[in-house]
């Protein structure tokens, strides 16, 4: 047999190892015994040969089987006391069907019954068995007994009672408070777990109110704003035309009404938008679709208003084309709205990246520029409505565009993730990509 070559199991190697090697003791115990019994009815000469022969054969397939065994690797799997040993695993620990499993399951009634039951017979095997063998063995049984028992009654007495001040303490309003479960028995853990995830369910719901309200009382604030700019310019300009008899300054007039009402005209759509993406209701007509077509239209369309801004476009794509299953209309609204607002308030003299990739089924898209202005939000603020990046809110928009661009990426099963890193600000797209 060559070095790396591997041995071919026999019937030898069937037989358990430990199994084997018993029989093997066995069989060298017996001929020393007959040795020591003067080779018994074999005779001196033969007899002996034939001991000794039979000691040997032993003795080498012995250290053949181990060899082969060893070479094959992972003997020990087969071994009695390996293959006992998964028995006893999978009867008591297998995590679906195990003994402690089953035990588990039990409602607490049943397992306290169980205890009792088991304390009975201990207490009965002590009471019937013990006295006949030593007056001693008997009190030792009993005490252990209770020793056992009022250590288990103790032991849940102190953790029933570390719950229960933690339940008074969350009705009370401190929500933060937490019940230390480390060491506890079953049912009482599985209580204080769900006290704590209670408790962190609590105030992450007390955390999102008191953030929904702020936030509604902001949209309230800044649409009431938005709405009334352009709505009190227009009433003014109205009423300046018809003091204008004379009609000097009409045109004027009316370039301002025309830009207010325009203004005001995108905003009302954009609440309408808004509304319709969050409620999804929007109709989604999905079909395959070119990603690279996609972003290489998106490019030349705004590669007139991008260079007007000195910014220049980087636009990265991947050798092989991937396809997505989206509509080619909404998706088209989140490019536009990212690349509207790179023309509108990225660094002029930088660049706007464009990155695109796809692996283990998914399309991953990066849009990266450098803002003009300091953000002075976080980017979950920005996400929201009615927020835009300048505080004085004196920029054209509604703040809208970017959670409606992240509703319409919802809609077509994707995820938009904004992240900001001082003036950089990057979005993430990720949409499932179609084979």
């Amino acid at each position: 047999m060559r070095e790396n070559e591997k041995p071919v199991p026999g019937y030898l190697e069937k037989i358990p190892l430990d199994l084997y090697l018993l029989i093997t003791a066995s069989g060298l115990l017996g001929v020393w015994i007959l040795l020591d019994d003067g080779y018994g009815p074999f005779g001196n000469g033969i007899g002996l040969f034939c001991i000794l022969a039979a000691a040997v054969a032993l003795v080498l397939a012995a250290i053949k089987t181990l060899y082969v065994r060893v070479r094959l690797g992972k003997w020990w799997q087969n071994t009695l006391i390996y293959k006992l040993g998964i028995l006893i695993k999978r009867t008591f620990f297998d995590e679906n069907h195990g003994l402690l499993k089953q035990l588990h399951r039990l409602s607490p009634v049943h397992r306290a019954l169980l205890f009792v039951a088991a304390a009975a017979l201990y207490a009965w095997v002590g009471t019937r068995y013990a006295p006949m063998y030593t007056d001693l063995a008997y009190p030792l049984l009993v005490w252990s007994g209770v020793a056992a028992l009022a250590f288990f009654l103790i032991r849940s007495a102190l953790q029933l009672e570390k719950i229960l001040v933690c339940s008074e303490t969350l009705a009370e309003g401190a929500l933060d408070t937490k019940v230390g479960t480390a060491h506890m028995f079953w049912d009482f853990k599985c209580l204080g777990e769900n006290l704590n995830a209670i408790s962190g369910g609590m105030k992450l719901a007390v955390d999102q109110k008191l953030k929904s309200e702020r936030l509604k009382t902001e949209l309230i604030t800044n649409v009431s704003h938005d709405i009334k700019t352009p709505l009190t310019s227009i009433i003014n300009y109205v009423d300046l035309m018809q003091r204008d008899r004379a009609g000097e300054h009409r045109d004027e007039y009316l370039e301002v009404l025309s830009r207010q009402s325009a203004r005001l005209k995108k905003l009302t759509e954009d609440l309408v938008e808004l509304s319709k993406a969050a409620t999804g209701n929007v109709p989604v007509n999905a079909e395959r679709r070119s990603l690279n077509e996609l972003l290489s239209q998106a490019v030349g369309e705004y590669a007139d208003r991008l260079e007007k801004a000195q910014i220049e476009p980087v636009l990265t794509l991947p050798e092989q084309e991937p396809f997505a299953h989206l509509d080619g209309a909404l998706f088209w609204r989140v490019l536009d709205n990212l690349f509207s607002n790179t023309c509108k308030y990225a660094l002029p003299g930088t660049r706007f990246y464009i990155d695109m990739n796809a692996s283990k089924g998914k399309i991953h898209l990066s849009f990266r520029n450098i803002s003009r202005d300091r953000i002075s939000v976080s980017a979950d603020e920005l996400m929201e409505r009615f927020v835009r990046g300048d505080a004085s809110r004196s920029s054209e928009g509604s703040g809208l565009g970017l959670n409606i661009a992240r509703s319409l990426t919802e809609l077509q099963n994707g995820t938009f993730d904004l992240t900001l890193d001082g003036d950089v600000f990057r979005v993430d797209i990720t949409l499932p990509q179609m084979v």
